[in-house]
């Protein structure tokens, strides 16, 4: 309850929301993966109201093994009726992160700078893009992907 109670009052990411319009106005599918477990995601996603952005949402909890396993990346797949690897794209701000999608096997696994790590720690992991921050996404799927 403690933990829960600690995100009740930590901001959204600068640009989130507008990244997750652009993206979704631009015909891409989201979905979400977390290691927070069902309980303090779905509380934090009401409490910005970002539920209806995404196709999936997946939790710490709804996997037996977490990062850097690739199971939650594949159970998002799954959720939202992705077949192909080769069409996901991750976004992650931690090393756990990076190295998941590179487990996957994805299209791209790309590092954003407005979470949890520098430039220097992410940049230690396979990837193929390191972004300041997640309001950048839209742009470089438009140039990129």
């Amino acid at each position: 309850m403690l933990f829960r109670s600690i995100y009740r009052s930590v901001p959204p990411i600068a640009g989130a929301e507008d990244a997750f319009r652009q993206l979704r106005q631009h015909g891409y599918l989201l979905a979400t993966t977390t290691g927070f477990d069902r309980a303090i995601a779905s509380s934090i996603f009401r409490r910005l109201g970002w539920e209806h952005y995404f196709a999936a949402s997946i939790c710490s909890d709804d996997v037996v093994q977490g990062r850097p396993s690739p199971f939650m990346l594949f159970h998002a797949m799954e959720s939202a009726r992705v077949d192909r690897v080769s069409e996901v794209v991750t976004v992650g701000d931690t090393p756990l992160d990076l190295q998941a999608g590179t487990n996957a096997g994805l299209r791209a696994v790309v590092g954003v700078l407005s979470g949890a790590s520098t430039a220097e720690v992410l940049g230690r992991e396979p990837h193929s893009d390191v972004l300041a921050s997640v309001a950048d996404l839209p742009a470089l799927l438009a140039s990129k992907y």
